[in-house]
């Protein structure tokens, strides 16, 4: 997986190591490239490769996000900037309230945080000085315009899939939330309405 020739695909290889620096025995050489290289892909807007990545690895029993490895959002958070230095210029921050003051120790001073989606939760709590002493940008934007959203429709027209973790029967939403809740998930968790 660390082996292809595309431009940046030294970064799994990059996360793994400051991983294992960090959280001695966390995984093994292979498992710690698979979520980094898995992560990279998400990286890199490669959606298709990043599917058939994570099937593979979910075929072979074999760790796909930081919490298969027991590692929390912070920890994988610390690796990451481990191997930035200071941190990142920007931050594209879709979960909310539960990773928002993460993002923020993830910037440089003068960095940028665009705040696109909050599913965990529609009010956060930051730490206003790390905002104002780092002369932090927070830029809230939508998933796209018209426009993008008909290429997205045309995309999927011609075969584009979302990644679906688990589909769940509508009789099964308790389950579904308690999956959600874990914040384990990889990709879409479905509630069907058929069966």
């Amino acid at each position: 997986m660390a082996g292809s020739s595309r431009p940046g695909s030294g970064g799994c290889h990059e996360i793994l190591h400051a991983i294992d620096q960090l959280f001695p025995g966390t995984g093994n050489h292979g498992e710690l490239a698979g979520v980094g290289a898995l992560f990279c892909t998400y990286l890199r807007g490669e959606d298709r490769g990043r599917a058939l990545l994570s099937a593979c690895l979910a075929r072979h029993g074999l760790p796909r996000t930081p919490a298969d490895l027991g590692l929390s959002h912070a920890e994988f958070s610390k690796a990451v900037r481990e191997k930035t230095g200071d941190g990142v210029d920007i931050v594209f921050e879709h979960v909310g309230p539960a990773t928002l003051n993460e993002s923020m120790r993830s910037v440089v001073s003068g960095g940028r945080i665009v705040i696109c989606g909050s599913t965990s939760g529609v009010k956060a709590e930051i730490m206003m000085p790390r905002l104002f002493w780092g002369q932090m940008d927070m830029l809230g934007s939508t998933m796209g315009n018209v426009g993008e959203f008909r290429a997205v429709l045309d995309a999927i027209d011609h075969g584009l899939k979302p990644v679906v973790d688990q589909v769940y029967p509508l009789s099964d939403v308790e389950a579904a939330l308690t999956r959600l809740d874990a914040a384990e998930q990889f990709g879409k968790v479905v509630l069907s309405m058929e069966g």
